[in-house]
């Protein structure tokens, strides 16, 4: 399907141009050993971003992969289209593996948007209604026109003539940098 060949896209352009220790994968966040929660495990996700070289996956076959959340730097929702109810089984697949781990962070990536800001804003003010904000994604972006990124409770909008694959590509690489400084794998200040 064409879902399945624009996840597919979204995942070669990031094995090729993020940096090596991370892998691109498609499956399911695992919570940590003694995670108290009742959540069992994220819901399958398009995209994960791990750090293959100092965890490996629980399970792999393929390009399928368990990963534990400890390992997992980001995940991304790839739509074709996004329309109001692609939104919300988006918002809901990011909360679910940010309800294992807030830091991990998430994004909802799009070929095309067919739904205007009134729409993103009421539909973000409504997920706010059922998970903490930590849990909403931390970019989304619309190749078509739009890039809206997560700064505390806000969604901002970014220009709609701007480069929102470049916009999403750099705001992917400074969370990259931060998750891998706060893991321990950098230190702060060096370069990825």
């Amino acid at each position: 399907s064409q879902g399945i060949q624009n996840e597919e896209i979204i995942r070669e352009f990031l094995t090729r141009y993020i940096p090596k220790w991370f892998t691109v994968a498609t499956g399911f966040v695992l919570p940590h050993a003694d995670f108290d929660n009742k959540v069992e495990f994220s819901r399958q996700l398009d995209v994960i971003i791990y750090d293959s070289t100092r965890y490996a996956p629980t399970y792999s076959v393929g390009n399928f992969v368990l990963v534990r959340e400890e390992a997992v730097a980001g995940v991304i929702e790839v739509k074709t289209t996004l329309r109001h109810t692609e939104l919300g089984q988006a918002l809901e697949n990011i909360a679910s593996t940010k309800s294992i781990n807030p830091d991990i962070y998430g994004y909802i990536f799009a070929f095309r948007g067919k739904v205007g800001d009134t729409a993103i804003k009421n539909r973000f003010e409504a997920a706010k209604r059922n998970y903490p904000v930590s849990h909403l994604p931390n970019a989304i972006c619309m190749l078509d026109g739009q890039f809206i990124k997560r700064e505390g409770t806000t969604m901002l909008k970014a220009e709609a003539n701007s480069d929102q694959l470049a916009l999403f590509y750099y705001k992917l690489l400074f969370d990259l940098a931060s998750w891998a400084e706060q893991s321990g794998r950098v230190r702060a200040g060096a370069a990825p």
